[in-house]
């Protein structure tokens, strides 16, 4: 049975934002719902702009099941990371911080200072 997953933002005071889009409320203030997929990223609680840090929520809509256990690595400093999964690899310089990376054999996601990995996915950084 395929399912189909909508997000209502009921316009709260804190502010939304959608795939590096701010929610706005729909006309007259009617809700919009939005169609999810996976990769969708939301930051909740920093207003209109994409501001990640201890007062906001970080949300990752995804389609696959993780089974393993997440890793965390230190990655503060690095202006470059190289993400692996078996012998395949992507290069990021400076990535924004709640850059995901899904690549067939694992994920990852870039938050600044800490990195989250699952699966078979390697970082390293310079």
């Amino acid at each position: 049975m395929d399912v189909i997953w909508f997000y209502l933002d009921y316009n709260g005071t804190n502010g939304t934002v959608y795939n590096h889009r701010y929610i706005e409320a729909g006309k007259n203030g009617i809700i919009k719902p939005i169609l999810l997929k996976g990769g969708d990223v939301f930051v909740f609680g920093g207003g209109k702009k994409e501001v990640i840090n201890s007062k906001t929520a970080w949300g990752l809509f995804l389609e696959r099941n993780y089974e393993s256990e997440w890793s965390v690595i230190d990655s503060a400093g690095y202006k470059k990371l190289n993400f692996s999964p078996g012998n395949s690899e992507q290069v990021y310089i400076e990535p924004e911080k709640g850059k995901v990376i899904e690549m067939e054999g694992g994920i990852a996601i870039y938050m600044g200072n800490l990195t989250y990995i699952n699966g078979d996915m390697r970082v390293t950084g310079i």
